[in-house]
């Protein structure tokens, strides 16, 4: 039981940690899910597609999702909440919940509901192209063809 305890402060945490990081200031309007295998669930938040993401979240052990893949924010709320906590013998779940704008790929308010063991995110800026001369907290996308040298 103390274990339970010490995973919902932890995860509680982490989602005030991620709130904090998208206040209304924050103009990182896109998310659009870039893994989901039945397990692990990525979401990644940008300014601008078309060159990088800004930030991750994380889910793992995903026992349901439920949204659309590609949305904006409401920016008017906190990103993520924490709905419900399911305790079980032997299993903690968490419902945690996005709220989309309706603006991006759909024209409706709408939610996005996950249940998962854990979240985490990374706040790392991830480029679609070869930038060279990176800055902590930078990195280039695995998928990107690296330039061979003449």
């Amino acid at each position: 039981m103390t274990e339970n305890r010490s995973h919902i402060s932890s995860i509680k945490k982490i989602i005030e940690a991620i709130n904090s990081r998208f206040d209304r200031d924050c103009d990182f309007e896109f998310f659009k899910i870039s893994k989901y295998d039945g397990q692990s669930l990525r979401i990644y938040a940008s300014r601008d597609f078309t060159f990088a993401h800004n930030f991750e979240l994380i889910f793992e052990k995903v026992t349901f999702f439920k949204g659309d893949f590609e949305w904006s924010r409401n920016d008017e709320l906190d990103l993520i909440l924490i709905e419900e906590i399911s305790e079980i013998p032997g299993e903690l779940r968490f419902k945690f919940v996005l709220q989309s704008d309706g603006y991006y790929y759909s024209n409706h308010n709408h939610r996005i509901e996950i249940w998962a063991e854990s979240i985490d995110f990374d706040p790392s800026t991830v480029y679609y192209w070869n930038k060279e001369d990176l800055k902590e907290g930078e990195r280039v996308a695995q998928w990107v063809k690296k330039e061979r040298g003449l």
